[in-house]
């Protein structure tokens, strides 16, 4: 398991554009207003200039002095490649972490005062490794330091470890991770993928060809993954299984109604 220091909170926040600071800034006002400390906010940039990151650090400034028990880190990502780095920024973040839990939230995302205390009472209550929330998508129109929500709706659907190997509906700012019970390799999220990347953790014209040929290699990757990956005896006693030490995760979604 991975040696921690204290119960510590550490939150990783991914960016990749500068023009998104105003949808960043909501994002960190909502983390700020956490009621869980101690808490520690790495902030990942994807190959920021020096003027841009000169300009983020302006806003963290700001926010330390609303917040100053809140700790805000930035951290930028320079390598040339690969093109699309989210799970390298994912990555970068990971090798900050100095509490044991860790959550992790994007730029355009927000979460409730009492979401990231709740989920880790959660795991202090259970001894479990990971813990859930619920996730609530909604469609913004931005303009500038404006934002409006347009739309709110359920948009992850599914209950248990069958409906998570068939489709991951608990996307990577759901839930909160007790590192204490890890092995720390675990922590650790493919460079190739740049769709779906948070399965494997867990488990011409806007769409361009080059998009859509991405997002068939992740489903392929997803479905290689499926058939390889054996599942667990103790997983397949709390489906009610005989366990069979052959078991894929493709198998046993073949073989579950």
């Amino acid at each position: 398991m991975t040696p921690v220091g204290g119960a510590g909170l550490d939150v990783i926040v991914r960016i990749h554009a500068i023009a998104r600071l105003p949808e960043l800034e909501r994002c960190l006002l909502s983390l700020i207003g956490q009621t869980y400390r101690p808490l520690v906010i790495h902030i990942v940039t994807q190959r920021f200039s020096p003027d841009d990151l000169a300009t983020l650090q302006r806003l963290l400034d700001i926010l330390a002095r609303l917040e100053p028990d809140a700790a805000l880190c930035l951290h930028n990502f320079t390598e040339a490649e690969p093109a699309d780095a989210r799970s390298c920024l994912i990555n970068l973040g990971f090798a900050q972490l100095q509490g044991r839990y860790v959550y992790l939230l994007d730029y355009d995302d927000v979460t409730t005062p009492h979401g990231c205390a709740t989920l880790i009472a959660d795991l202090v209550a259970t001894g479990a490794t990971i813990s859930f929330g619920k996730v609530i998508g909604a469609q913004l129109t931005v303009d500038g330091p404006i934002i409006m929500t347009r739309t709110r709706q359920d948009l992850y659907r599914g209950g248990g470890v069958t409906d998570m190997f068939r489709q991951n509906f608990c996307p990577i700012h759901s839930f909160i991770v007790d590192r204490s019970r890890l092995p720390a390799e675990a922590l650790w999220f493919d460079p190739d993928r740049s769709r779906d990347e948070d399965y494997d953790f867990q488990v011409g014209d806007a769409e361009t060809e080059a998009r859509w040929a991405a997002w068939r290699r992740s489903a392929e990757r997803i479905a290689e993954r499926r058939a390889t990956t054996l599942v667990s005896p103790r997983v397949q006693r709390q489906l009610g299984r005989i366990p069979d030490p052959a078991l894929t995760v493709a198998r046993l979604l073949e073989t579950t109604p």
